[in-house]
Parts: structure tokens; C-alpha cells; sequence
């Protein structure tokens, strides 16, 4: 009869045993630059290709939500990443449609539409996440 040996445990990486410390101080070191920067930029300015940025997002935004659709109709265990990843872009596009809105009508918009749509729709992403990686254990 022929038996294996169990393998010896991996060592854990580089990357994996200097992951908390090194995600700490940097959480810790955003700290002061918040403050630099709630001191320090204004409250407006005039931004180029400003259409170009909420194009890119929009177009990351659809690029997302196309992707965890295909692959979580594939069963493929990649669409918990990309459903995170696509919350996440959700979540940003709410933030800024309510920050940048110039009128108060706009930003009345911009609050039922985060309300309503986008942030609901993070939430189905982050459960689909949660149900995919739950599957693939």
C-alpha cells in the first residue's frame, strides 16, 4: 500500500505575514493628510476634461456590472471580486453625484438616486460577494 507523507505547512509569504502592519501604518499615516487637506483645498474649482471623468467612471461603472453579471452567470468565483470592486465604484459614483452637485435641485437628484438606485445596488453587489464566496468554499 502506498501512502503520502502529509505536506509540511507553507510558510506564509512576505505579503501575507507583513500585510496588517504595513495596511495600519498606512490607515495611520492618511490621518494627517486628511487634515492637510480639509485645510488646505477649496471648496471649488474649475476642473478640465470634467466629462471625461464621469464618462470613465460611468463607463467603469457598466464595465463592472456587465462583468459580475457574465461571470456569476458562468458560476466563475471570480464574480465576488468583481462584484466588490463594482460596489465599490457604486458607492464612489453616489458620493460624488452628491458632493458635486452645484444646485440644490441637483443635489436632490442626486440624493434619490443614490437613495434609490446606487446604493441599493452596492448592497445586491456586496451579496452577491458574500453568496459567491460562500459557494466556492
Amino acid at each position: 500500500m502506498l501512502t503520502c507523507s502529509p505536506r509540511p505547512p507553507r510558510r506564509p509569504s512576505w505579503l501575507l505575514r507583513h500585510a496588517v502592519p504595513l495596511l495600519t501604518v498606512a490607515a495611520a499615516a492618511l490621518v494627517p493628510w486628511l487634515v492637510v487637506l480639509a485645510v488646505t483645498l477649496p471648496s471649488t474649482v474649475v476642473a478640465r476634461r470634467w466629462d471625461v471623468a464621469w464618462v470613465g467612471l460611468d463607463c467603469a461603472l457598466a464595465l463592472g456590472l456587465g462583468v459580475t453579471a457574465w461571470l456569476w452567470r458562468r458560476s466563475d468565483r471570480r464574480a465576488g471580486l468583481v462584484a466588490v470592486a463594482t460596489a465599490t465604484l457604486t458607492c464612489v459614483d453616489a458620493w460624488f453625484d452628491v458632493c458635486t452637485s452645484p444646485t440644490s435641485s441637483e443635489m436632490a437628484a442626486a440624493l434619490a438616486m443614490a437613495v434609490l438606485v446606487e446604493l441599493p445596488l452596492a448592497v445586491f453587489c456586496m451579496a452577491l460577494a458574500t453568496n459567491s464566496s460562500r459557494t466556492a468554499q
